[in-house]
């Protein structure tokens, strides 16, 4: 089921509102990459960033008032009212893909040259290494919840599968095997999970174009 249909700019890494009505993407249109919205049922995107350089990989603040992404050439972690306005800078020692978690107290992100997913608190701090589950550079990969992380396990030795990591037993979990029809095998891929943990987004290329594609009933 594709939300967007862009032919020539790239669309990727979809992230749902937490009241699950939008969908924060980001696009390339005019040679940079900005952050847009849409609606979850379709419509007209709306964009949201106005930086100079490149708007990468959004997220959303657990209250939904804040779209979080990644610039610069180094990778940091930047956020910037939903609505529109002035960023401001969250990480100082590289960040991108990040999630904020669901009481707001925590920011959680992967890292370019890094492995693992991290964590420092929303209003500043020290940064701790929580799962050495994604490997550096694949930052699309992986989605936060409640509980755990989710991430395609590049490691399979058939069809990639994505698993559970479970913040309480520290323990990984299969939850389901991909099919052919998820092509994940570039640096642009994302993955997210839908608030309700039933649905899926994942990015499908198609040569030089790309869209949002859905897969329901998860569970």
């Amino acid at each position: 089921m594709p939300l967007t249909s862009l032919e020539g700019p790239v669309a990727g890494t979809p992230r749902w509102s937490p009241d699950g009505k939008q969908i924060a993407f980001d696009a390339r249109l005019a040679g940079r990459s900005d952050i847009f919205t849409i609606p979850a049922t379709g419509g007209v995107m709306r964009r949201v960033t106005k930086e100079p350089a490149n708007a990468l990989v959004p997220s959303w603040s657990s209250d939904g008032r804040w779209i979080y992404f990644s610039q610069g050439k180094e990778l940091q972690v930047w956020k910037i009212p939903a609505s529109g306005g002035e960023a401001r800078q969250v990480t100082r020692n590289g960040g991108i893909a990040p999630f904020e978690s669901t009481d707001g107290r925590s920011l959680y992100y992967a890292k370019m040259r890094d492995r693992g997913i991290w964590r420092m608190p929303v209003n500043g701090g020290e940064e701790t290494l929580v799962a050495d589950v994604v490997k550096p550079g694949h930052w699309g990969y992986w989605a936060l919840s409640p509980k755990g992380i989710y991430f395609v396990n590049l490691d399979s030795p058939h069809n990639h599968t994505i698993d559970f990591f479970d913040f309480f037993t520290k323990k990984t979990k299969t939850v389901v095997s991909l099919t052919e029809q998820f092509n994940i095998e570039t640096a642009d891929s994302a993955l997210a999970i839908s608030p309700d943990g039933r649905s899926i987004l994942y990015t499908q290329f198609d040569q030089a174009e790309s869209d949002i594609m859905m897969v329901e009933n998860i569970r």
